[in-house]
């Protein structure tokens, strides 16, 4: 189609069209907001672990972190390494 085929819209017409999208971007605008609270929220959720909540040690599922090692560097290994 060419603009030739159809009249150019009329200044009311294009107010309307103005309005209508102009309240199409506000609820989009609203709808984008209330993803990145929910987005906010989870986020908030999963970085929840026992360690940093009241949470059970049970519910931090399969991927717990290693458990402190208790090892000193500053004090040599128990054994007889100093034995001749």
């Amino acid at each position: 189609m060419s603009s030739v085929d159809q009249p150019a819209p009329s200044y009311d017409e294009l107010a309307v069209l103005v309005v209508a999208q102009a309240a199409q971007v506000a609820g989009l605008r609203a709808a984008l907001e209330k993803a990145h609270a929910e987005i906010e929220a989870l986020r908030a959720q999963v970085a929840t672990s026992s360690r940093n909540s009241s949470k059970p040690p049970s519910s931090d599922g399969l991927g717990k972190p290693d458990p402190k090692s208790r090892a000193c560097a500053d004090r040599p290994e128990a054994g007889g390494s100093g034995r001749a």
